[in-house]
């Protein structure tokens, strides 16, 4: 009966394990075009049981000379003719294991080892090597195993620059030598020269800079884990859902070759002695099994740690990294990260730095929460609290920063924004917007407008300036007519009628208000003889975009404040995504529009790049007479009132409003455009940030799991609808990752 094996070599006719057939194929396209290269990986990542499917696989067509420098020892590498003695001490043992090698070519390496005086060099042996490939009937193709043993040695410099030479004679002038040189190891062979070579020799090419790049992933897929798992089950009938646990193992160990089999092997020999069978191969054994193999002190996280420890700076990042959700950009040209991908630890997910696979993860949480040093810091104040964040019963909560495209307030605020709050910070200024800061945001807003009489006043949040605003503009009998998903209506946990006032709820039309629906209130209220007992509709709340996304066209507008004008009452806007309106394709309004159609409306701050503030214009100068008290009735005069001002005076500088909405709808059209690819159905056409997608129930939580994505609502009792919203500070690389969840 087959076994999972975590040791050395894995052999099809001993173990179970994952087909590597078409890795073996892609490898032999390679190997068949003449590429000389290096299978670099970190270490127990299958490279050995790699190459020995792939010398088997060779073996049809080529004489596959197989050897591994782990069996030279130290006194091999010190000389270059020790190095020729131990090299062709392994080729004659594997004539000995049946390996057919030319007897004059056998007796001459032979010669070699046996000299006394005068012994062999590299180019001698390379000259009888030369003569081998030339003599033989079928190509030769070399693969060496375990060079990370010679990679301190100078010798295995010389020997690769051997290859390379004649690699460059067989192209230029048509010498025989190998067809195809692999080598393995962790260590990649680039960085030798700066490992060995003295620093005035730096700039010297690299002798192994004819080797081909080698892209194939090494790493086992979901599907290719669920096929060792179909032949598991298929012996022993556990009746494991074996796509679910693949995707389980999957999931802890992206595919990392050791941690696969070892899940595999404790679930099998260990977990099985303490649970049902049904109970081993499920969520709960694989859990047990990750807590045996953080417990364990074996050889790959001892190696990891210890890697880890040669770099303190990146040691420090990593825990940044895990603890704090610091985000740290790829650099292909940073030493440490390249050395520590090398040794498999971290990996260059989208151009972000991530931690390996979750196992990993865990184990780097243990790591560092067990610190020393970390008794004086905040997880070691905070105790268990701190602890508990991340780790539960010795299982992390959350491996990495989660994607989130809950809302567009999520992030903090723009750079820029950040940077002229820092360079003002300690001016003292006049207080609640009386200042030289707030002058100018408001002149700049005015000029964006066309608006130059136009009262500007900032406020801290839309709720609050909803509020303050619906307020000012209505009588204490009157009421504010909106459309029925209006934001005043539910999502302002009745603030408007908390300050008395009535929101008259419409039909929406995809979101918006109707001119028609909003005469006809009025006419309805006007030609009721009881109206007097009742509401009176006082003033229009629209957004824009609106709750859905949507937009008004321009002419929507106008018909609106048109009707609006007809019956004196006053028009506002709710303006909380106003960036992702303007930059829109689709959109036709502009900020002068709004001026001329909209008797009052706020240009968003907190949804759109800064730290917190709405900035509320009045087109028309003295249209609401004390507005500066009511603010400060309603609690929303700020006494520091230039540190919203600073924000919007920067934002509207060098066009950044406008820049801050082009990210995001970018941003969202990509995601629009996967969805649609996928055969997602969105129940709401929306141009702007805002993209809605219907799910069944069961998907819509897998989702939610892997990303935070906002529930909007349920459509009937098996289907929800998700929001995804896109902001000013959408990265590409999250896009990314959430099309490849999609």
């Amino acid at each position: 009966m087959k076994t999972f094996n975590t040791s050395a070599v894995c052999i099809p006719e001993k173990h179970y394990m994952v087909d590597l057939s078409e890795r073996v194929k892609e490898i032999k396209k390679m190997v068949d075009a003449g590429k000389y290269f290096t299978i670099n990986r970190a270490r127990q990542y299958g490279k050995t049981t790699t190459l020995n499917a792939l010398s088997r696989y060779l073996t049809a067509e080529y004489e596959v000379l197989n050897l591994s420098f782990a069996a030279i020892g130290a006194a091999g590498f010190k000389t270059e003719e020790e190095f020729v003695r131990a090299f062709c001490r392994q080729i004659i043992r594997r004539s000995k294991a049946g390996f057919l090698i030319p007897n004059n070519i056998k007796k001459q390496l032979e010669e070699y080892v046996a000299r006394k005086e005068d012994k062999a060099k590299l180019d001698e042996m390379f000259d009888t090597l030369l003569d081998w490939c030339d003599e033989s009937e079928r190509k030769i193709v070399m693969i060496i195993d375990e060079v990370d043993s010679a990679t301190n040695n100078q010798v295995f410099l010389d020997f690769l620059a051997q290859l390379r030479d004649n690699y460059i004679n067989r192209d230029t002038i048509g010498i025989k030598t190998f067809h195809s040189v692999i080598l393995a190891g962790v260590t990649d062979i680039k960085h030798l020269k700066s490992k060995i070579r003295e620093e005035s020799e730096a700039k010297q090419n690299s002798p192994w800079n004819i080797a081909s790049d080698f892209d194939i992933d090494m790493s086992l897929s979901e599907n290719g884990i669920k096929g060792m798992l179909d032949e598991y089950e298929k012996d022993h009938h556990v009746r494991m859902d074996t796509a679910e646990i693949a995707k389980l193992i999957h999931d802890y160990t992206s595919g990392y070759p050791f941690l696969v089999s070892r899940i595999c092997e404790l679930l099998d020999t260990v977990i099985s002695g303490s649970m049902s069978l049904n109970e081993v191969w499920s969520a709960r054994g694989i859990d047990e099994a990750v807590k045996l193999i953080l417990s364990e002190k074996n050889t790959l996280f001892e190696s990891l740690t210890k890697n880890l420890n040669n770099y303190p700076n990146l040691r420090a990042s990593i825990r940044s990294i895990l603890m704090e959700g610091t985000k740290i950009t790829w650099n292909a040209f940073q030493d440490e990260l390249d050395q520590m991908q090398m040794y498999g630890l971290i990996k260059n997910d989208h151009n972000t730095v991530r931690v390996s696979n979750r196992i990993f993860e865990i184990m780097l949480y243990n790591l560092f929460l067990s610190d020393e040093e970390l008794k004086s810091n905040v997880f070691s104040r905070e105790g268990e609290l701190a602890k508990n964040q991340f780790i539960e019963d010795g299982i992390t909560m959350q491996t990495q920063q989660k994607l989130s495209f809950t809302s567009d307030y999520m992030e903090g605020a723009h750079p820029e924004i950040l940077k002229r709050l820092t360079e003002t910070n300690l001016l003292k200024t006049t207080g609640y917007g009386m200042d030289e800061f707030s002058e100018a945001a408001r002149d700049k807003i005015r000029a964006a407008c066309e608006a130059p009489e136009a009262d500007v006043y900032f406020l801290v949040g839309g709720t609050q300036a909803n509020a303050t605003m619906i307020d000012a503009m209505l009588r204490p009998y009157q009421g504010v007519m909106a459309a029925k998903t209006g934001h005043i209506s539910g999502h302002e946990a009745g603030a408007i009628e908390a300050g008395g006032h009535k929101v008259l709820e419409l039909p929406h039309h995809n979101g918006k208000l109707a001119a028609e629906d909003i005469k006809e209130c009025i006419k309805r209220y006007q030609e009721d003889d009881n109206r007097d007992h009742t509401v009176m509709p006082g003033m229009v709340y629209i957004s824009h975009p609106t709750e859905y996304g949507t937009l008004y066209s321009l002419s929507e507008l106008k018909d609106i404040s048109e009707i609006c004008r007809a019956y004196d009452i006053p028009l506002y806007l709710d303006g909380a995504r106003l960036a992702y309106a303007l930059a829109c394709p689709e959109n036709d309004v502009t900020l002068p529009d709004l001026a001329k159609l909209c008797d009052a409306f706020y240009i968003g701050g907190t949804k759109c790049g800064a730290l917190f503030g709405e900035a509320v214009v009045i087109p028309q100068h003295d249209r609401i007479p004390h507005l500066f008290t009511i603010i400060k009735q309603h609690g929303a005069l700020l006494a520091k009132g230039r540190i919203a001002a600073i924000q919007f005076e920067t934002l509207f500088t060098s066009d950044l409003y406008s820049r801050i909405g082009e990210t995001a709808i970018k941003a969202a059209d990509r995601i629009r455009k996967a969805l649609e690819e996928k055969g997602y159905v969105s129940p709401i056409s929306s141009p702007t940030n805002q993209i809605f997608v219907t799910l069944e129930d069961k998907k819509a939580s897998e989702l939610k799991e892997k990303a935070g994505l906002g529930f909007w609502e349920k459509p009937d009792d098996k289907h929800t609808v998700l929001r995804i919203v896109t902001s000013w500070a959408t990265e590409d690389e999250d896009v990314d990752r959430l099309i490849d969840i999609l």
